[in-house]
């Protein structure tokens, strides 16, 4: 029986636990609760605290137990996350309860029923091993990432236990099982079963009947494996074994299975809740084993495995060092989330330091979000051009000290979302670079796995002082008699953390928006605002009695941007507020005859837009054309890494903007200065600074491209521009944009370069690869012909340009349905390829996998898996770390998943599938079609695995995957260019 003190429970504070004790299953909880000497009383614990703790203390030391609610390494990660933070000086943690077993000898025996094992780092790995965590390569799975090696002072401990039993003729840890009262009803289970009850069957031998014991089942006692039974296994001690413990995502109940990875890592037990434990704390691993991970598991040993667990994670407490005993480790207390200043982590926006107004909507804010007990919202709701995003980083700035992180998420689309996360969380990592599992999933590539981290971050109890703010939420998701009404449209109440503290900021113009408090904004009413505006914009004296400055800011009617742009504006000329009213004035007429019923708000900020730009064009012509072109990017950055990429074009503006970084910083500051750019601040990158256009002018650049593009297209350096444009529209994935430009591009090409000159034929290449996506087989094929005959023409049979646009038409063929043509063609190909560019230049290895792709139409599947197996090694070979975001990487392995499984090769299939799964997030995002196709594919690979842990894992994962996307659109994330087209 436990002796506990007779005494009334102590209540000590939270700083005096050093030990974890993670208990995960109720039979493992009531193992642990023997265990103390001492309880104390329960302690406060904050509301985002959901676990539920014993408090004890075990030969002097405080320990604090908690259980799961349901086994996992997910749900370990959480209790363990939130324990630490109510318990901020806990120094180490013991993972303790039952496991399976692998029937295999070590230097204390053969592991049988009862006995535990301990994790224990060797020189290959921590101890404990995530055994289905990696990567697929080529023919082999791959482990990644690392857990967390024991703490020296429990390594240190169990060595010390072990010296100490092998002179001892009494077992201490068989008799600490004995503090389990086993007379009582609910624990008789916890007894020693008897040795004769310990079964193990032949890996082949299947149980009969699932849910009954094997004797109930009829399982055959004949088939059993005879095995000696030393004195140790009667009773009367328990063998202890020290190695390698696997954890993986359920339960083992294969035998091959459990024997084959055994093999692998050198494993001793299986378990699952190791890797969520020791994401980001130093736990040791005891497991008592209770079945062999065989499908004749039962029930019938896991009370006693779970006390001899629980027995020897007690005794460890008698072999601590004096200096844990006496608890003289200074308290660390777990360091809280850093104060990041706006400024710095803010980088997809610019604050206007020259705010003005709206004091009473400030006041509402900060009385809304002043609590910290609970979790507060609001949004900030307006029509474009209002200060909505300037209301937020004026709130920001003036409450900085209340809140100890502040991230700012671009919710345009979730593509921006996540590419928001991933920015916020290598900031996060850098402040603390102790998050193991942030670092983990930060190094997977993989978008949802960051999204992931992200939220555990933010769960954590002590850090409930964040404030996120989601800006340019336009798009909300509504529903018509179940149709999706908005394509682009999305449910941003996903990406918020599901906690009960923190600050949430939503901006959005939509009216429809209910996630909190509304706070609407309106025109300035107050003149003298408007006029304070244009004051601070323009850096000019006391505008209050100027009759044209007080006239100008009366046209302008209250729109805090349009006030701020022309202060701008006045800022960099030299010109009278009278003389700006006159070009406002003539820009307002003209575009008055155009569009006559365009409402004033819109002719206002248009007006503004135009009589900027027009000094622009005067001061660098070409910043004028990028700002004019930029309207096809949507609201996306520009940097100057990204016009350098495409340096090869000749379009004389883009050669000046990329001629340096100070040349490129230059023009851009023309921009900058007019109002019409703002720079994105506080990026810490290799890369320079981006530039964002303000996404409610850029509105109204399409009028000005309208009234020019006929002397756009007449002039030779502006044609690369459109069509450079037209590049960057396919590879975000605007399809629509980017044929829009490219048709104009093409038009101008054949006007000004002829129809036979190399960027001619390049645009033609590229505008048939738009039309094969879109389907328009007959007008690809048409381009892609005309682009081969122009090439062998100009540049001869053999020359690369002439290769690829063979392979195009390859393709196109294959998918036509004519292989024969294609096959000619891709043969012809890769013949010349490999003479010229070599075996493993990725433009031959393109022209292999889509080979490999036609000889598998055709069921050539030998012919067709040697080539998809060349292209991937030489990929990896060729691209390095780059690989998992290269397309055509991607899509020869989703090609060879569907290979192995059309062989029957499951697992080999599920390899490829999983990390094509984990590429196509990382380029596409959750959204794409291909990202739908690939999961459902995994469930498929499920379904068709005949038994054993591996189907179930496949199935949840899959049903998982797909399980996201239900009520989601099919959005396109950006793409890379290719000159050849691919599957």
């Amino acid at each position: 029986m436990p002796k506990l003190t007779s005494n009334p429970p102590r209540q000590l504070d939270h700083d005096a636990y050093i030990a974890g004790w993670i208990a995960p299953l109720e039979t493992d909880q009531i193992a642990a609760w023997q265990m103390l000497d001492e309880e104390h009383e329960t302690l406060p614990q904050s509301p985002g605290d959901h676990n539920v703790y014993k408090l004890g203390s075990i030969n002097g030391h405080n320990v604090v137990i908690a259980g799961l609610p349901q086994p996992g390494n997910c749900p370990a990660a959480t209790v363990v996350a939130q324990m630490r933070m109510t318990f901020p000086s806990l120094q180490f943690g013991l993972l303790v309860g039952v496991g399976g077993g692998v029937p295999v000898n070590t230097k204390q025996g053969m592991i049988r029923l009862g006995h535990v094992v301990v994790a224990k780092p060797t020189r290959d790995h921590s101890g404990t091993i995530q055994y289905d965590h990696g990567k697929a390569l080529a023919g082999h799975f791959e482990r990644t990432g690392a857990l967390a090696p024991p703490p020296a002072v429990l390594l240190n401990a169990a060595q010390a236990l072990a010296v100490h039993r092998a002179g001892l003729d009494i077992d201490p840890v068989w008799e600490n099982t004995n503090r389990i009262s086993f007379a009582r009803h609910q624990l008789h289970r916890f007894q020693f079963p008897g040795a004769e009850n310990d079964h193990l069957y032949p890996p082949e031998y299947l149980h009969r009947q699932a849910g009954v014991s094997c004797e109930a089942s009829g399982c055959d006692p004949e088939k059993c494996i005879m095995r000696p039974v030393s004195v140790d296994d009667e009773g009367s001690f328990i063998v202890v074994h020290r190695g390698a413990i696997g954890s993986g995502e359920l339960v083992v109940k294969n035998p091959s299975f459990r024997d084959q990875v055994a093999r692998e890592y050198d494993l001793l037990s299986f378990e699952t809740e190791a890797a969520g434990a020791l994401a980001d704390f130093q736990c040791l691993v005891i497991r008592g084993i209770s079945n062999y991970c065989d499908s004749h598991k039962n029930d019938m040993w896991q009370g006693f495995a779970a006390a001899a667990a629980a027995a020897y994670a007690r005794q460890l407490f008698y072999h601590l060092p004096i200096q844990v005993k006496r608890n003289n480790f200074r308290h660390r207390k777990l360091h809280a989330p850093a104060v990041y200043q706006p400024t710095e982590y803010l980088a997809e926006v610019s604050e206007n330091t020259h705010f003005v107004a709206r004091d009473e909507e400030l006041r509402r804010m900060q009385n809304i979000l002043a609590s910290t007990k609970r979790r507060r919202s609001v949004v900030i709701q307006g029509i474009g051009g209002m200060g909505k995003t300037q209301l937020a980083l004026a709130y920001i700035r003036r409450n900085q000290s209340d809140h100890t992180a502040v991230i700012w998420f671009n919710a345009k689309d979730e593509m921006a979302i996540h590419q928001s996360a991933l920015l916020a969380a290598k900031r996060i990592l850098q402040q603390h670079p102790t998050l193991l599992y942030l670092s983990e999933a930060l190094q997977t590539g993989c978008s949802g796995q960051v999204f992931q981290a992200m939220r555990r971050w933010l769960g954590e109890p002590a850090n409930s002082r964040w404030l996120l703010v989601y800006d340019n939420y336009d798009n909300p998701l509504l529903e018509r008699q179940g149709t999706v009404v908005d394509s682009k449209a999305f449910d941003l109440q996903k990406y918020v953390p599901e906690t009960n503290f923190g600050a949430v900021i939503i901006i959005t113009r939509s009216p429809l928006v209910k996630m909190g408090p509304i706070i609407h904004l309106e025109k300035l009413s107050n003149i003298k605002d408007g006029l304070r505006i244009l004051q601070l914009g323009s850096q000019r004296g006391d505008l209050q009695q100027d009759i044209s400055a007080i006239e100008l800011a009366r046209m302008l009617d209250g729109l805090p941007l349009a006030l701020a742009s022309a202060g701008a504006y006045l800022c960099q000329v030299s010109m009278s507020c009278a003389e700006y009213i006159w070009l406002y004035k003539q820009s307002w007429l003209s575009l008055h005859k155009q569009t006559p019923n365009l409402p004033s708000h819109d002719k206002i900020l248009y007006c503004i837009w135009n009589v900027s730009y027009n000094q622009v064009k005067k001061q660098s012509p070409a910043a004028a054309e990028i700002l004019q072109l930029w309207s096809y990017l949507d609201d996306s950055d520009v940097w100057y890494e990204l016009l350098q990429m495409e340096r090869q074009a000749k379009a004389l503006w883009h050669q000046d903007l990329a001629m340096s970084r100070l040349t490129f910083d230059s023009h851009m500051s023309i921009l900058c200065n007019i109002g019409l750019v703002c720079r994105n601040v506080g990026m810490s990158t290799s890369e320079s600074e981006g530039y964002r256009v303000h996404a409610r002018l850029l509105a109204h650049a399409d009028r000005c491209i309208a009234r020019t593009l006929d002397i756009t297209l007449s002039r030779h350096s502006s044609l690369f521009g459109i069509h450079y444009f037209g590049d960057l529209g396919n590879m975000q994935g605007r399809l629509e944009n980017a044929l829009t430009m490219y048709q104009m591009a093409l038009e101008g090409h054949q006007t000004v370069l002829g129809p036979g000159h190399i960027s001619t034929l390049e645009l033609v290449t590229n505008l048939g690869i738009l039309y094969k996506n879109h389907g328009r087989l007959k007008d690809a094929e048409a381009l892609y012909r005309r682009a081969l005959e122009g090439y062998e023409k100009a540049l001869g049979v053999e020359h690369t340009s002439t290769l690829d646009a063979i392979t195009n038409l390859g393709i196109l063929y294959k998918n036509k349905g004519e292989l024969e043509k294609a096959e000619a063609m891709l043969l012809r190909a890769l013949e010349a390829k490999e003479r010229i560019l070599g075996p493993g230049h990725v433009s031959t290895l393109h022209t292999v996998s889509n080979l490999g792709i036609l000889f598998a139409n055709q069921e050539k599947l030998d012919r067709a898996e040697v080539l998809y197996r060349r292209a991937l090694e030489g990929y990896e070979t060729t691209l390095g770390s780059a690989v998992i975001t290269s397309v055509p990487y991607l899509t020869t392995l989703e090609n060879y998943g569907i290979l192995c499984g059309k062989t029957g090769r499951f697992q080999d299939a599920i390899s490829s599938y999983e990390k094509a799964l984990c590429g196509v997030e990382a380029v596409f995002g959750q959204n794409n079609e291909r990202f739908v196709t690939i999961s459902r594919r995994l469930q498929v690979m499920g379904d068709n695995l005949s038994r054993g842990s591996w189907r179930n894992v496949l199935l949840q994962k899959a049903k998982r995957l797909l399980g996201m996307m239900k009520g989601k659109s099919t959005l396109h994330g950006p793409d890379t260019r290719h000159k050849t087209a691919h599957k």
